[in-house]
């Protein structure tokens, strides 16, 4: 356990460019998994994923500082140095600001142990022997049978230690098949990710955990890399588990990673004055919702808890759950009633949110033993959909993160009457794979002819946008769907007529339209 060296900060230091960088070809910072991710994704890569500065990490160096960590997207390194030498640094011609203008962590004085609460500290498990009612509901149970169990998907679980994984039966899938594909424990710089806090090992075992007859996640056969990002063991709550946070995420991006779970979320602190106000929790203005937002754009489906603050005076969702494209989980219990202690949305700026619900009251788990137990918390019903994307993305191998963030938002028991309770309410396997088929499948492989016309292509945003499918101008009744290459819906079911595309940015969007009962789609460039 590392000592506190009186005199000694942590920095999040933001950079003003990537000096060095910009001609550095994409397989040298990018895994072979992670490029075809992309690809399949028509995602490409941006400055963003450029490496950060070697020139001005040389130079950081000389400037008396320790480089703990790199943040490529956020353009940043987390940096370690004497109080002393800080306008050193802040006076480097390439250094953009400092978060906080400060330590990253806060006000350390205030104490080792001063942590307001736990956040995994929810009633005591009790003895559990099946996860059956978990796994129905979601229909995961049909999922499985259909053969769709996570198999080749990497799942990336950013937590507070996974003490046990390395010998529990839970995990002895795992472990027999090489299906733990990579670790790292952020909090004290070591691969040694098999100790500390338990909240990691009850989680993954919800995801991928395997006891025959006694339970069993909602991606048993899945892939996983863990990463311990919260800092549970000393109490020391601050924003340096964010950065951490960002780092992980980072490298599970490179790994290839297909879906990430966190079962963290932050909006205060030990030192009070780096607290979140409900009104940041926007999606754009934090730290881990600015890596977290970024990360969807890489092509990762990102799954978080919305936070069991429904009980406290806070009562709303926490970062990262504010992030627009990840997918914020909600708790229900056995019957499909929300859990009293689940964060309410909306986001800051009015999104629906939590997104989706599933069970985290008595919901079964194992421990760092080999026992099965039940536990509360929304911490469980996320990984219950992440393990659930898990098995969308094998069975859907050519359909986008977001294209099946979409599909599972759809499936959800109350995706016409969503609310701030509990989202779009419970997923179901069935209607997604249904929706899959009817709305994305079927319209990717229609027959040439029939696919639709849209010209003229280019189109000018301000022009008018005319149909035709197989030379025949369609109603201006017709109801088109419009996405962009991420898949993320622009607009949805707008009658052809009252379709205004004046605001889209210049790139490539798909339409698709459903025209006497069958779906057909096109591409469409806009370039003003």
């Amino acid at each position: 356990m590392p000592l506190l060296v009186q005199g000694q900060a942590k920095y999040f230091v933001y950079l003003k460019d990537k000096a060095g960088s910009e001609n550095l070809a994409p397989e040298t910072f990018l895994s072979e998994r992670s490029l075809i991710r992309r690809t399949s994704q028509h995602i490409v890569v941006t400055g963003k994923d450029l490496p950060v500065s070697a020139t001005y990490l040389t130079e950081i160096r000389k400037a008396g500082f320790r480089v703990i960590g790199k943040s490529k997207w956020l353009n940043a390194v987390l940096v370690e140095g004497d109080t002393a030498r800080t306008n050193t640094l802040k006076a480097l011609p390439f250094v953009k600001g400092i978060e906080g203008n400060a330590d990253i962590r806060g006000d350390i004085s205030l104490g080792k142990y001063a942590r307001l609460r736990s956040k995994f500290d929810l009633p005591p498990p009790v003895d559990y022997g099946s996860s059956a009612t978990q796994i129905r509901m979601l229909g995961a149970d049909t999922m499985h049978t259909s053969g769709y169990r996570g198999r080749g998907v990497l799942v990336a679980v950013m937590d507070a230690g996974f003490p046990g994984v390395n010998t529990a039966d839970a995990f002895a899938h795992l472990r027999s098949s090489n299906k733990i594909k990579h670790t790292y424990n952020y909090v004290y710089d070591t691969p040694d990710v098999y100790r500390d806090n338990a909240h990691g090992t009850n989680v993954l075992s919800i995801i991928a955990g395997s006891i025959p007859g006694k339970l069993s996640g909602t991606a048993p056969e899945a892939d996983v890399a863990l990463y311990v990002t919260e800092d549970a063991l000393e109490y020391n709550e601050s924003k340096i588990e964010e950065v951490y946070w960002v780092l992980a995420a980072e490298h599970a991006d490179s790994l290839g990673a297909d879906v990430i779970n966190t079962s963290l979320g932050y909006y205060e602190f030990i030192d009070t004055t780096q607290n979140y106000t409900y009104q940041q929790m926007d999606g754009k203005t934090t730290i881990i919702a600015r890596g977290a937002d970024y990360a969807t754009r890489t092509g990762m489906i990102v799954v978080n808890s919305a936070g069991n603050e429904g009980n406290d005076k806070w009562r709303y969702i926490c970062t990262p759950a504010d992030a627009e494209y990840v997918i914020a989980v909600g708790a229900v219990n056995a019957g499909r009633q929300k859990a009293a202690f689940s964060s309410f949305g909306p986001s800051a700026d009015g999104r629906i949110k939590p997104d989706v619900s599933a069970m985290g009251q008595a919901t079964a788990l194992s421990n760092s033993g080999s026992s099965v137990y039940t536990g509360n918390g929304t911490s469980y019903s996320g990984p219950l959909i992440a393990g659930f994307m898990a098995g969308l993305r094998q069975q859907f191998p050519t359909l986008t993160a977001l294209q099946l963030r979409d599909i599972l938002i759809r499936s959800a028991d109350r995706y016409l009457t969503p609310d701030n309770e509990y989202g779009y309410g419970i997923p179901s396997y069935t209607r997604a794979r249904a929706i899959a088929y009817r709305d994305y499948i079927v319209m990717a492989n229609a027959p040439e002819n029939l696919q639709i016309l849209a010209y003229p292509n280019p189109l000018a945003s301000s022009r008018e946008l005319s149909i035709a499918l197989n030379g025949r101008l369609l109603p201006d009744t017709e109801k088109v769907t419009v996405t962009d290459n991420w898949g993320r819906v622009i607009r949805r079911d707008m009658e052809k007529a009252r379709l205004n595309l004046q605001d889209l940015d210049d790139g490539v969007y798909n339409i698709s339209v459903m025209h006497e009962g069958k779906m057909y789609s096109g591409r469409l460039v806009i370039k003003k």
